[in-house]
């Protein structure tokens, strides 16, 4: 049977590979501009003001062991809840973003068109994630 401590590793291996190769099928989705809007939000936000926060209020928890009544208090010192709630929406905010972002490298759009989802993305992002 698996710890939590090891299903934990090795969800954290997973991310630390995978998140190079998401980053990179942004460049070839979006336009340079759109690509740096992006991966700041995904790297600043999400990563350093998110995640960052997340691994470090779960590495202390998974010390307490099979000490519910540590482990709960210290989730709850870090507020994982609203981590976790933040994590959620500003991930989706970035994948709006990637979406709308990725039809702006057409010929067929407008210079309006582009310069508006580009300001919906900004915003959003700016709104969803810290």
């Amino acid at each position: 049977m698996k710890t939590a401590s090891q299903e934990y590793e090795k969800s954290y291996v997973i991310w630390s590979v995978e998140r190079p190769s998401t980053l990179l099928l942004f460049r070839d989705l979006l336009s340079s501009e759109n690509y740096q809007l992006v991966k700041t939000g995904f790297n600043e936000s999400l990563v350093g003001k998110i995640f960052s926060p997340i691994r470090l209020c779960l590495t202390p928890s998974l010390g307490h062991g099979d000490d519910r009544a540590a482990v709960n208090s210290t989730l709850e010192a870090c507020r994982i809840d609203d981590l976790l709630e933040l994590s959620s929406t500003c991930s989706l905010a970035l994948a709006a973003a990637v979406s709308d972002l990725a039809g702006t490298r057409s010929e067929w759009i407008s210079t309006d068109d582009m310069a508006e989802l580009q300001k919906r993305a900004r915003d959003s992002i700016g709104k969803e994630c810290p």
